[in-house]
């Protein structure tokens, strides 16, 4: 064995065990905390909110990814896919299902962020939890005809590693297996743009909700009257930075969601001609 090979093979030794434990860990943590989420919220009256019920389903599909790790972690030490092709479906599916599940809530979320805020009077006629269900309704339908070709074309493939050892993988492909080494590429590219463009390019668009958030929220800071501080007008753009962009940069299939009343999570609404946006301690009134 030649050094160059030695030296590929530590590596690659090294990133599976680090990716083991790196995937232990989220197991570890984002199993207990995901129930604690879906468990909170389905026994307190007060976190049932219209936002809390995308949270929920955002916990649920982190859940069914996590519940998955475990089949990763023994599939990355036996160096071979070994629990056969319904296995092979189910586990590919409950992956697909948290990258756009999770996608897809955040642009619910991003809507509903929009409705609360620049339409904060209006909206109080259709953000109920009937139109909750609705639209989670409506997002689990698009999810699962995105996650559909991933259940047709998943399947086990045997072939030879890199020691010419026969081994068996979980892998996406609809061609034909004489031709497996050439269009393999060519399929990996298709499945990564397909997943880029339904997991995070199509839910980003969400984000042009929040120019006029920023709008509404820069007229409120200026109708204010006199009497009104330097550090209120601070905290009105502090509020803005923590309600905008909640999926450009919090964007991870594996998350946690335990802030229940952060302002970015909890409803806008007026009270005597005032905003008054819930913290996580207080209401807090502008």
């Amino acid at each position: 064995m030649t050094s160059t090979t030695f030296d590929d093979d530590t590596i690659i030794d090294f990133v599976k065990t680090a990716s083991r434990v790196a995937f232990a860990s989220a197991a570890a943590i984002g199993i207990p905390g995901n129930l604690f989420v879906l468990f909170a919220i389905i026994y307190s009256r007060d976190l049932r909110t219209v936002s809390n019920i995308f949270i929920f389903n955002l916990a649920l599909a982190d859940l069914l990814f996590l519940m998955g790790v475990p089949i990763l972690i023994i599939q990355s030490i036996k160096g071979e896919w070994i629990f056969g092709p319904i296995v092979c479906k189910l586990y590919l599916a409950s992956s697909g299902v948290n990258q756009f599940a999770s996608a897809t809530f955040m642009g619910v979320l991003s809507f509903d962020r929009y409705l609360a805020v620049c339409h904060a009077v209006s909206s109080t006629r259709i953000r109920t939890k009937k139109f909750a269900a609705v639209l989670v309704l409506i997002s689990w339908i698009i999810v699962i005809i995105e996650v559909a070709p991933l259940i047709k074309f998943s399947k086990v493939v045997e072939r030879p590693n890199r020691y010419n050892k026969t081994t068996a993988s979980c892998t996406i492909y609809w061609g034909d297996m004489d031709k497996f080494d050439d269009q393999v590429v060519k399929i990996r590219r298709i499945f990564t743009t397909y997943s880029f463009t339904f997991s995070y390019l199509i839910p980003l668009i969400g984000q042009n909700y929040y120019p006029c958030m920023a709008k509404t929220l820069s007229i409120l800071g200026k109708s204010t009257s006199t009497e009104k501080t330097n550090d209120e007008d601070t905290f009105i753009q502090k509020v803005f930075r923590r309600n905008a962009d909640p999926f450009g940069t919090s964007f991870n299939p594996s998350r946690k969601h335990r802030n229940f009343k952060s302002p970015i999570y909890s409803p806008v609404s007026l009270a005597n001609g005032k905003i008054v946006i819930p913290s996580a301690r207080d209401d807090v009134t502008l």
